[in-house]
Parts: C-alpha cells; sequence; structure tokens
C-alpha cells in the first residue's frame, strides 16, 4: 500500500517540475521577449524577479495553510484533506492553461501553494501512520520518487516545450502546463483505496521539555533551509541558462543526469536506516545536511555542463538522505496523534523561509549581474544561511533525546 504514496509522490513532483521548465519562457513570452523557445541563449534575467515573485507567491500560501493542515486533517480526515489538495491542484492546472497576463499566473500559483500543502505534508504523516515499521524505508523512497519527479519533470517539460516550438507561440509556450492537471487526475485515482485517518486531538505542549526543544530546533533548521533553498530554486535555471546553456533539452538533462546518479548513490541506504538507532539517524542527517549546503556554495564554480552536473550530484544525493532522516527523526520524537501537525508545522516553517528566500536570491543575482558580479554569489550566500540550521542540529543533544523518546515509549 505504501508504494501508491511512492507513486503519488512521483507524479506531482513530475508533472509540477514539467511545467516549472515553461515559466521563465512564459514570462518572456509576456513580457513580449520571447521570439522562438529553441535558442542557445535568451535575456533570462529580464524575468528573474518574475519568477522570484511567482515561487514566493506559491510558498506565501503554502506557508499559511500548511501551519493548519495538522489540525484541517484532525477534523476532515487525512485522506479528505488530501483529495481536497489534489483537486485543488487540477483546478489550478487548468488555470495556467488559460492565463494571459503575470497576474493570472500569480494567481493559479498562488493556490497551487495551497494544494501542495494540503497534499505533501498529510501525504507523509498517512505514510509514517500507515506503516510504522518501515517508515524510514518507505519515506526514503517516497522522497526519491520526489526528487525522481524532480529530475525527470523538467526533461519531460523541456521535451514537450521543444517539440511544440513548431506551433505558434501562443500555444507552445502553454503546452507543459497541460501536465499539471493530467497528474492531479491521476493522483486522485491513486488515493481512492486509501483508508481514512482520523486521531482524538493531542497538543504539542503534552510533549517534554526537552522533546519541544529539539522540535524548535527542527523548525528554525525548516525556516533557514526554505530560505536557502528559494534562494537556488529561484536563480538555478536562470543561472544556467545565462552562463551554461538556454536549450531546453540541455538544461534539463543537467538536471535529469545529476538527479538520476544521486538519487542511486542514496539507494543503498535505504535499506539500513530502519535498522539504525535514533542517535546514529541523527548523527547521519547532520553530516549529509552539511555536505547538501556545501555543494549548494560550489555552484558558483560551475560553468560548465560537466561540472554543473557534477555539484548537482552531490547536492541531490545529499537531499536524498536527508530530508527522509529528518521526517524520521521528527517521527521518533512525537505520538503518531501529532504527525500531522509537526509535519505541517515543519513545511511551514520552511515554506515561510522559501517567502523570503526566492525575492531574496532573484533580487540579489540581479544586482549581482547589474554590477558586472557573478550571479553564482547568490549560492555561495545561501549555502552560509543553510549552514546556520545545520549548526543548530548538531548542537542538539542526542543521548538525552533518545532516553525521553524511551521513557515516552515506556508510559
Amino acid at each position: 500500500m505504501w508504494k501508491r504514496f511512492v507513486l503519488l509522490s512521483l507524479i506531482i513532483s513530475i508533472t509540477f517540475a514539467a511545467s516549472n521548465v515553461a515559466l521563465p519562457y512564459f514570462m518572456l513570452y509576456l513580457k513580449g521577449s520571447l521570439h522562438q523557445i529553441v535558442a542557445k541563449f535568451l535575456p533570462a534575467e529580464k524575468v528573474v524577479v518574475e519568477v522570484g515573485t511567482l515561487t514566493s507567491a506559491y510558498m506565501a500560501t503554502r506557508v499559511i495553510v500548511a501551519f493548519s493542515s495538522g489540525f484541517i486533517a484532525e477534523r476532515t480526515g487525512r485522506k479528505r484533506a488530501l483529495m481536497s489538495g489534489l483537486i485543488l491542484y487540477l483546478i489550478s492546472g487548468i488555470g495556467m492553461i488559460f492565463s494571459n497576463s503575470f497576474l493570472q499566473v500569480l494567481l493559479w500559483r498562488a493556490l497551487q501553494g495551497v494544494a501542495s500543502a494540503l497534499v505533501w505534508p498529510i501525504a507523509e504523516s498517512l505514510l509514517v501512520d500507515l506503516f510504522p515499521e518501515s517508515k524510514t524505508k518507505a519515506l526514503m523512497f517516497y522522497v526519491m520518487a520526489m526528487n525522481l519527479g524532480f529530475i525527470f519533470g523538467p526533461v519531460l517539460g523541456g521535451a514537450v516545450l521543444q517539440a511544440a516550438a513548431s506551433l505558434p507561440l501562443d500555444v507552445a509556450v502553454r503546452t507543459p502546463f497541460v501536465l499539471l492537471p493530467i497528474g492531479a487526475i491521476l493522483g486522485i485515482i491513486m488515493m481512492i483505496k486509501v483508508p481514512e485517518v482520523i486521531h482524538k486531538s493531542k497538543k504539542l505542549r503534552e510533549l517534554s521539555a526537552k522533546i519541544m526543544g529539539a522540535l524548535y530546533v527542527f523548525f528554525l533548521n525548516g525556516f533557514v533551509n526554505g530560505i536557502a533553498g528559494g534562494m537556488m530554486m529561484s536563480v538555478l535555471l536562470i543561472y544556467i541558462m545565462q552562463y551554461i546553456t538556454s536549450v531546453p533539452m540541455e538544461l534539463a538533462s543537467i538536471l535529469a543526469i545529476s538527479g538520476i546518479v544521486g538519487m542511486l548513490l542514496a539507494v543503498p541506504l535505504t535499506k539500513k536506516m530502519d535498522e539504525i538507532g535514533f542517535q546514529r539517524r541523527f548523527q547521519i542527517l547532520v553530516w549529509t545536511g552539511a555536505i547538501h549546503k556545501i555543494a549548494l556554495m560550489a555552484m558558483m564554480l560551475a560553468k560548465g555542463y560537466a561540472s554543473m552536473v557534477l555539484v548537482l550530484t552531490v547536492f541531490n544525493f545529499a537531499t536524498s538522505v536527508a530530508m527522509p532522516l529528518m521526517r524520521s527523526v521528527q517521527s521518533d520524537l512525537i505520538p503518531k496523534e501529532l504527525t500531522a501537525k509537526v509535519f505541517g508545522i515543519q513545511q511551514s516553517t520552511f515554506n515561510f523561509g522559501m517567502i523570503i528566500g526566492p525575492l531574496f536570491g532573484s533580487i540579489l543575482y540581479k544586482w549581482f549581474v547589474d554590477n558586472g558580479m557573478d550571479g553564482g554569489w547568490v549560492f555561495v550566500i545561501a549555502g552560509l544561511i543553510g549552514l546556520v540550521g545545520i549548526v543548530a542540529l548538531a548542537l542538539v543533544d542526542r543521548e538525552i533525546l533518545h532516553k525521553e523518546i524511551e521513557a515516552m515509549r515506556s508510559s
């Protein structure tokens, strides 16, 4: 049954990522700066602020709804909340297809943030609740499927965009958006047979002070990761288009190859994580988080196809390991009644950072470029910000937390 969640993760991420590839091209088209889709270089820097604003709008609605997603799930049931999110994905996807202005795209992008807040944290909490004995393994495959979607999504989007290049430009730039409602419909079909889960309400304040302290560190880490990730996400495609290539399939292949190799390197760890104790998993989380931020900073040095593939491979490997470990460790700290709430708050803190990050990153990128500097400095600043969260995690007393977990389980 948990494979349904893995498949859902793949379907939603691949169709969402496919449409993301089209956004810079669509923004250039709306500005009248796109005359053909296939070109070695395009003036992508003209729309860096618009693309960053779209990302921030998506994250703004996501942070608001994600914070309350656990409470929504308590009252409606987790499956119902999840299905509502998939329906909103469907509606927003159709809206994107028929958008004719930046403000219309902004509206539908914001609605996608609501959909995302109802789908991702609730799906993760269902996964942990329904399959407690294999939660780490299931979460790792779930995250790998998500990463795989974000790998092949740009390939799919780039292929669709390039295949549509012979169509009228007004039609061609919208073609990848068709994938969004298709993915939502497939997701709804996949979730139909999943059982409903409704837990009796439980309060976070019932947890011990030590565990609450650790959760606050996780929330802080989520916030700074959101800033760092938002800075990177808002400028990565622009950076590749400006310094390496603007050809859709070449751009997509950089993301695809690095993602696939990074994920494959992480696969052997999936079979071991459920056998590893809490303290060891926490330690691995800290180390992979540090590798993740170092790889982020190293993106500035990548000015060729091969070097960018190498750096992104390390980055994707660390992501594939750290993200599910984060959820696994958090779920050890709390009773199952609180997973939806805690995962929702974690998503909310991350998303709050992602509101700030894209705008800050895109404006900073434009400032660097306008002043004759390398736009890649954004990656260095983002990595340093992200390291703040890793240092905070490293300072948590894992032994005391382990004792708290044992006491909670025995009570």
